[in-house]
């Protein structure tokens, strides 16, 4: 292999790795409340178990009233209990992890009309605090 075989292989190496490391940073940077690119979701978000907003779409906000249950504040006109809602674990949730969707005003969310109430837990030990994912059409 020539020097300058030699020296290009090692540049682009270089340039390759330098790129997947802005990437990644660019990645691990991203602010919380990233938009979701969910175009057929009225509402599309991930929450982390703590109640914090990792990324959303037509979420107005996030509150944990206690373990294990999250109120999400919909941006939408239309009553939650015309929408069709759906929540899953996300990577970092245990294994047994359980997850309800009350799509109806209730007493834990103030009875709001727009504020969907996600109760994540396990068998064992009830409501627990899990991160999910959830959309609503």
């Amino acid at each position: 292999m020539s020097i300058r075989t030699a020296v290009l292989r090692v540049s682009t190496a270089i340039a390759t790795t330098a790129i997947a490391t802005a990437a990644l940073a660019g990645a691990a940077a991203a602010a919380p409340t990233e938009a979701v690119q969910a175009p057929y979701a009225q509402a599309a978000g991930s929450i982390n178990a703590d109640g914090t907003i990792q990324n959303s779409k037509g979420v107005v906000s996030v509150n944990k009233p206690e373990a294990g249950r999250y109120c999400i504040q919909l941006e939408t006109a239309t009553p939650i209990s015309d929408l069709v809602a759906n929540a899953t674990p996300r990577s970092g949730a245990a294994w047994n992890t359980q997850i309800f969707v009350t799509a109806e005003p209730n007493s834990r969310c103030g009875n709001r009309t727009d504020t969907l109430l996600v109760t994540t837990g396990n068998p064992t030990n009830g409501a627990t605090d899990a991160p999910f994912n959830f959309t609503v059409s």
